[in-house]
Order: structure tokens, then sequence, then C-alpha cells
């Protein structure tokens, strides 16, 4: 049994919310047979600690819960994917956390697949490159994107170039008013969702976005990043975050030290 993914679970404290204590690990298991689980331990563990499953009560996640049918209008990619590709499958780790909305991946990430077609068919470049979904007994297993160097996080903690913000926000932007006038929005925009290539910007992670006026759904934005409050897709969460990133930047900026 293999562990897929591994995520600590943090609970407020009762007698005081600044407070948090440590709740359960949630563990993503897949078998030599490719059936994927889900399991709760009341210990703290890192995805390379040794687990005692016989001491956890294992659950089945049905495939067609997470791995949607494969239609014959979407395109594929090959299965000896390159280097150059970067295949995105879908994150378990939340399934059954909010009932049954959260057991609908399979159907989030049809959605995601659909919004890349769109994409696929109008590319610009600080949007990215959409290449297909790899597909395995008749099932969407993930998305194949174009490669991209570094998140807009990391390039800017590795200092690998001096950014400049001005282009770095007009780039965005630029993505941004694409994706609006295919009529989509993002409802995502952050700095873990920018990457950078050439010092361009580049929208990656569309599984929030939807079309103008659709709701967000069990996915929607990063907290402290999104609008609050925002329940159906709209180009002002958009806005909102493109400004947040513009205030992040510019501040960044101011702390570090001269040259």
């Amino acid at each position: 049994m293999e562990v897929i993914e591994c995520n600590q679970v943090f609970a407020e404290d009762s007698d005081d919310d600044d407070d948090w204590s440590f709740h359960h690990t949630k563990l993503i298991l897949r078998n030599e047979h490719g059936q994927y689980f889900y399991t709760k331990s009341p210990q703290q563990l890192q995805r390379t600690s040794r687990i005692d499953l016989d001491s956890l009560e294992l659950h089945a996640i049905p495939t067609e819960d997470i791995f949607p049918q494969y239609l014959e209008s979407l395109v594929q990619v090959p299965k000896d994917l390159g280097s150059a590709c970067f295949l995105k499958r879908p994150s378990l780790i939340y399934y059954d956390d909010d009932g049954e909305e959260s057991r609908k991946l399979g159907e989030n990430v049809m959605k995601e697949v659909q919004i890349c077609e769109i994409l696929r068919q109008s590319p610009h470049q600080n949007v990215a490159e959409y290449l297909g979904c790899l597909v395995e007994d008749g099932r969407v297993r993930g998305l194949c994107f174009s490669r991209y160097p570094s998140t807009l996080r990391r390039y800017l903690s590795e200092q690998v170039e001096p950014l400049e913000i001005s282009k770095c926000v007009d780039g965005i932007k630029k993505g941004m008013r694409h994706l609006h006038k295919l009529g989509l929005t993002h409802n995502d925009l952050n700095p873990d969702n920018i990457m950078v290539k050439n010092g361009e910007p580049v929208i990656i992670d569309f599984d929030s976005c939807v079309r103008e006026g659709e709701p967000l759904g069990f996915k929607a934005g990063t907290e402290g990043w999104a609008l609050r409050g925002a329940v159906v897709g709209r180009r002002e969460n958009d806005l909102y975050s493109l400004q947040k990133i513009e205030t992040f930047l510019i501040q960044l900026q101011g702390n570090q030290p001269d040259v």
C-alpha cells in the first residue's frame, strides 16, 4: 500500500480561538491494483512515516467518484509523456470532508477538462498551454500542460532575477482579461497559481475556473487572496485577487535590502 497524500489537520481550541491544536492526520492510499482509500489517524504522521495500516480503518474511494468517463470530444495525450509536460492529477486529500459535494471530484475534474478545452482552442501567452488529458481504462486520470520553470512565489523567494512588478502585473492582467473575453472567471489567482517563464507570468490551475455567473461549488478561492463571500464566478473576484497580488509584490520589494 502506497501513501499518495498526507495532511495534518488542526482544529481551533474551544477555549481560545487564537490557538490551534493537532486533530488528526488524513491519508490517501493506493494499493497494487490501483484502488484508492482514505483513512484518518490520531497520530501526527508524515508521508514518509512508518504506518501501521492494521490499526486504521480504510475507506475505499469509488473510481467513478474521482476519475470521470472519457468523452471522445476531448483531446488525449500519449501515456509516455516527456519531461516538457506537467501532469496534473486530482488531489484526493479533501475527499468526503464536507459531505456529498466533496465526493464529486470526478465531476470537478471533468469541468476543469472542459474549461481547458476552451483554453486550448484559444491560447494566450499568459495562460498555461493545455495539451490534453491522460486516459487510462476509459477514464480521465489527469490533465497535461506545458511545464513552466517556477511559481511566482518560488521565483520571488529564490530571487532568480529581479522582477519588474509593472510588467508582471500587466502580464497577469492580460491573461485574466483573455479568460474574461472567453466568458470565464479564474476565481483563484494567487502567487502559487502564477508561473514565471523568462520573466513572463503565466496563469495556471483552472479547477476553480467557471463561466461567468456560474456557482463556484466546492472548490473556490484561496484564503487571503480571494474575495470573501464569493459564491459565483465574477470578474470582480479576479480583479480583487490581482490587486492583492500587486500589493504583495510591492510590499515584498519594499522589504528587500538595497544592493
